[in-house]
């Protein structure tokens, strides 16, 4: 009984572990590939905003 306990902790907590890493590993590659020059900054900057990546902003200057 406590091993079957204790191996669906274990189980649960590996699952969520892998989970994440797989997404880690799927934004690190989205990164690479999207955003090839900031690629490192990009990639920290969806791990911070679940996924969302950086947007750019164009500035007009002198427009009216």
């Amino acid at each position: 009984m406590a091993t079957n306990f204790f191996g669906a902790w274990a189980g649960l907590f590996n699952g969520s572990r892998r989970t994440r890493v797989r997404y880690e590993a799927e934004l690190l590659t989205y990164a690479k590939t999207e955003y090839t020059n900031d690629w490192q900054y990009a990639y920290q900057y969806m791990l911070a905003n679940k996924g969302k990546g950086p947007q750019t902003v164009s500035l007009k200057v002198g427009a009216k």
